[in-house]
This record gives structure tokens, sequence and C-alpha cells, in this order.
């Protein structure tokens, strides 16, 4: 069992405002909250769907136990770092750190990445609880210049859709080109508005 907890979220967008204004065909400012919340549950669909992390975020990785094996894939690319791997201590029910040096983080270029536990290392047996072990690990793309052209484009879309919806107009073609765009980022999802 395993739960993904934001810990600390991005404070940046995926996609410009002055951007995604301009792709919208609007001048002005006054739309920007609107077109900001589009954004945001935009970028969470794709996030969901892709498994990447589109702007730095801070995130807790709770699971029950360590695995059997020696790894454990952590479930958002791409990776900026592993702050910590804690456990609940079985006897004194401590949160415990394993030190760091006892396994390597591989980030596996756009698949998911994992930690490996060294090969004369053995995890620990934490306390029997649902966030008995604790992974602090940073994902995300640093800047907006670094999410895949792919993620902002099908963000871009999605905020035209609903934008036209909100008009009464149709979304003509655009679950096709929305679906393609996410089957390029490698996911295998489809979307469909």
């Amino acid at each position: 069992m395993s739960q993904l907890i934001v810990s600390t979220a991005a404070t940046e967008y995926p996609v410009s405002i002055s951007d995604l204004r301009h792709q919208m065909g609007l001048t002005d400012t006054a739309s920007d909250t609107m077109l900001r919340s589009m954004m945001r549950a935009g970028a969470s669909m794709v996030e969901k769907a892709t498994s990447r992390t589109l702007r730095t975020t801070t995130y807790t990785y709770e699971l029950n136990a360590f695995p059997d094996g020696r790894t454990i894939e952590l479930p958002r690319t791409p990776l900026a770092s592993v702050t910590s791997v804690k456990y609940l201590a079985q006897t004194t029910e401590v949160l415990t750190t394993v030190t760091a040096s006892d396994y390597e983080v591989h980030d596996r270029g756009g698949l998911l990445p994992v930690i490996e536990l060294d090969d004369d290392k053995e995890w620990p047996t934490p306390h029997d609880r649902l966030d008995s072990v604790q992974i602090i690990f940073v994902a995300g793309y640093t800047s907006a210049d670094l999410v895949p052209e792919e993620a902002q484009q099908w963000i871009i879309l999605f905020v035209k859709n609903k934008l036209a919806a909100e008009h009464g107009a149709k979304s003509g073609n655009a679950e096709a080109a929305m679906n393609s765009l996410l089957d390029s980022l490698g996911t295998g999802q489809v979307y469909v508005i």
C-alpha cells in the first residue's frame, strides 16, 4: 500500500501566462485568474496521465513496508533529488533515516526513477503501519522552458477547449490531437474531452 502526498506544491506554471494569453488571442490580463485555474487543471491531468511532474514539487511517498526486493520505484519523474528515506523503527516507533550511502538513486531518463539498495545492505523492518516508510523527494522541471512541448501543447489545447465550451463552440478534432500529444510522451493513456 502506498500514498503520494504533495509536501510543497509547485509555485510556477508549465506554460507562461503571457504565452497562454497569446495562444488564446487575449491581449489584456482580465482573464489571467481564470486562465491560471484552467492551466492548473490541465497540468494536473497531464501529470496524472504521464506520471511526470511539470514543475518542481516536493513529495512524501508513504509505504506500509519496504519492498521484498532491492528497489523502490518512485511514482514521479523527472527526479531532481531524494531528500531522505525514513522508516518508523519496529520497536521504538521513532522515525529513523536510512543512511544515504546504503542506497543509490537512478533517474532512468524519463522512466520512473528508482532507489536501489546496495547489495551488501538490507532494508530495515519498520513498524506495522500504513505510513511506516516515508520517502521525501523532489521532482519536476525547473523552468517552463524544460517542460516537454507536448505537455505544454496539451495544456494549451485543454484551455482552448474549455474556453470554447463556455461559449458553446465545438472542440473539433482536439480529442485526437490531445491523445496524440499524450502518446508522444509515452503514456499510452487516452483522454476523453
